[in-house]
């Protein structure tokens, strides 16, 4: 029997002495085929499969390398796009606090034992304290707390209180509960403490004695903040930041990357560049900061006073206005947030400050608090929001 290949029939013929298989074949596939002897139609369809099966390896295996790279490179693409995504989604997840310095008893030395009010509810989510009546209350507002423990260990101008022991054990005791509850979550230890107002050797005398509860309170993951002022305080920890401190922080409202132009971003530009340089090499790995941006505005109506303010009430404000002071601030606080949800080393932003004062109470041009900003405040109270939003971390 002869084989011969057809184009459009797949019956056989065996009406003439000569049996024929006429099959249907494509034509680049007729080209592997040639008329040929064989035993039985079985050997034929042996011979045919085997033939058929090297023309489907020869003609389809481009095909399937074509289609197996472009599946390839779709899935490589969408990989690409959920890393991606996770990766924005996930820029820092360790930004959970929102707080202002407000100063409600009187101020001694730069220290305030209770730092926020009841109407940063909606706005903060956490604060600073030494007064249970607010504590309870800020926890009704989902505002936790820091405990401000400065004025338990510490004496403004003389150091370590003779008392600290009998303090600290009192106050121990007092605190178990609001830490069980997650009221207290940590303890403030002061603000721009060095240098000269204590000793790194008081401050260490703090630092253990504080780590000695948050050891016994490990399940509740405590932290330990201070702030700093200005940039000298580094010359203090040379050798790094105290591993007992948790959290460090600095406030410096002049710290732009250009004093002429001297806008919301290049104030933000600048402290960015200093922490970068300055501080993230001192931090050991659990170790974070706080950024204390200004917050406030002025009706002061003064020009420059030079050296500090060669701009006069436009340093901190666009025109000089009072509207102007607000749309700087509220860029100021955007600008600072984008940072914080785009670096892992930030914890928090403490803007100063929240209260409104008398022109004259403290520098130059920042009297007026957030409380009386309406933009700036809704600014903050839009990052607020966007915290909650993500409690496992914000991107940009």
């Amino acid at each position: 029997m002869r084989v011969q290949c057809v184009t459009r029939t797949s019956t056989y013929n065996t009406s003439t002495g000569n049996s024929f298989l006429m099959i249907d074949m494509h034509d680049d596939m007729r080209a592997l085929w040639s008329s040929e002897p064989v035993a039985s139609v079985q050997q034929f369809a042996s011979n045919a499969l085997s033939k058929m099966l090297v023309a489907t390896k020869l003609s389809f295996l481009q095909q399937f390398a074509s289609n197996a790279l472009s599946k390839m490179l779709v899935a490589t693409k969408l990989l690409l796009a959920v890393v991606t995504v996770w990766s924005v989604k996930a820029a820092n997840s360790n930004f959970k606090n929102l707080l202002f310095y407000t100063c409600v008893t009187p101020q001694v030395g730069n220290q305030c034992e209770e730092g926020y009010t009841l109407d940063q509810a909606g706005i903060a989510t956490q604060g600073f304290s030494s007064n249970f009546t607010t504590i309870e209350a800020g926890k009704k507002q989902n505002i936790t707390t820091l405990f401000a423990v400065h004025d338990t260990f510490f004496e403004n101008g003389i150091g370590l209180r003779k008392d600290w022991k009998a303090r600290w054990s009192d106050l121990r005791t007092k605190l178990d509960p609001y830490i069980k509850s997650k009221t207290v979550v940590g303890f403030f230890v002061g603000d721009e403490l060095f240098p000269g107002k204590i000793s790194v050797a008081e401050f260490m005398t703090a630092l253990k004695a504080i780590q000695s509860v948050k050891k016994e309170y490990a399940e509740y993951n405590l932290i330990t903040w201070e702030n700093e002022g200005g940039t000298q305080w580094v010359l203090q920890f040379s050798k790094g930041i105290p591993e007992e401190l948790d959290v460090i922080s600095l406030d410096d409202y002049y710290m732009w990357t250009n004093h002429t132009s001297h806008t919301p971003q290049g104030q933000v530009d600048g402290h960015r560049q200093w922490y970068e340089k300055n501080i993230y090499p001192l931090l050991k790995p659990h170790q974070m900061v706080y950024l204390v941006p200004g917050s406030y505005a002025t009706h002061d109506p003064r020009g420059p006073i030079p050296p500090g303010y060669p701009y006069g009430n436009e340093t901190y404000c666009y025109h000089g206005t009072f509207a102007g002071c607000d749309d700087y601030m509220a860029d100021q606080a955007d600008a600072f947030a984008a940072w914080a949800f785009d670096d892992s080393r930030v914890a928090g932003i403490a803007p100063w400050h929240w209260d409104t004062r008398k022109i004259g109470v403290v520098t130059p041009f920042k009297e007026v608090g957030v409380v009386d900003m309406p933009k700036t405040k809704a600014t903050w109270k839009a990052i607020h929001d966007r915290l909650l939003s993500c409690p496992n971390g914000c991107g940009e």
